[in-house]
């Protein structure tokens, strides 16, 4: 498989995660030693300020996400990403709404044969 559609593939599951609303799933997707480094609030140093970012986020409505992978450069060990998401809410009656859209750029790092973030920064668009 080539790069690019690994890194999409361990996106694909943060947005499964996202889904099921689960962040102590999101933040396993995660290096023990990840940053998370959101728009306007504090980074997120551990895996513990990670899921409770996802919980933060879920709190607040959001119940899905797509995240598109744009670029990657690296090998088989590290890897930079950059890409696009969209974050959904959830409406009355079930429908989801575009709550959020935007760029990011990831520094994947392979532990024990799996991709993790490593680094992640995001922005609005």
């Amino acid at each position: 498989m080539a790069l690019k559609d690994e890194i999409q593939a361990a996106q694909d599951r943060l947005a499964d995660a996202v889904a099921a609303r689960d962040p102590a799933r999101a933040a396993a997707l995660y290096t023990d030693d990840a940053r998370l480094i959101p728009q306007g609030a504090p980074a997120c140093a551990d895996r513990a300020a990670i899921a409770a970012f996802f919980a933060g986020a879920f709190d607040k409505g959001i119940a899905g996400a797509r995240f598109t992978t744009d670029e990657v450069d690296g090998d088989d060990a590290l890897a930079t990403e950059l890409g696009r998401y969209q974050l959904y809410a959830a409406a009355p009656g079930g429908d989801r709404v575009l709550a959020a859209e935007g760029r990011y750029l990831v520094v994947w790092r392979k532990v024990d044969g799996a991709w993790r973030m490593h680094r992640d920064m995001f922005n609005t668009a």
